[in-house]
């Protein structure tokens, strides 16, 4: 083999194990970027259990929706100002974040209670657990993939 045909044979290894290494980074990065994006859903999930609980008693019952614990000034039934507005608009952190207000009994009357979804925006890129609070208990509940 002449010098250039091992020089380029070098360079090919060299240029090949800096091209596996620059993806395991990029794949350690995603995980942590995914790890991050999953505590702090689960973070906002409490802080909007916490906004729930606050409205009910300012008043006087359940949020219809949740851009009703969203900014307002002054404060109001409509706008509660109890989280900030990227919130309010249901998508944070990477999640979507869903609200659903009380259940329906057999007679159709809504429970007094509440609960929150929280799903990765894009499925194994911001997020890979999607997550459920229960109102009533203030658990949250994890699942991978779609539930």
């Amino acid at each position: 083999m002449t010098k250039f045909g091992a020089r380029a044979s070098l360079l090919i290894v060299l240029v090949s194990a800096a091209l596996i290494s620059v993806s395991r980074g990029h794949s350690n990065f995603q995980r942590s970027e995914i790890a991050a994006n999953e505590s702090a859903a689960v973070a906002l999930l409490r802080t909007l259990s916490t906004a729930c609980i606050t409205y009910v008693s300012a008043y006087g019952g359940y949020p219809s929706q949740l851009a009703d614990l969203g900014p307002g000034n002054p404060p109001s039934k409509n706008h509660a100002d109890l989280i900030d507005a990227v919130l309010a608009s249901g998508k944070k952190s990477g999640y979507a974040f869903t609200y659903i207000r009380g259940t329906r009994d057999l007679n159709g009357k809504v429970a007094p209670t509440f609960s929150f979804y929280a799903d990765p925006i894009m499925e194994n890129r911001t997020g890979t657990h999607h997550f459920y609070m229960d109102g009533e208990r203030g658990t949250i509940y994890a699942m991978i993939g779609k539930p």
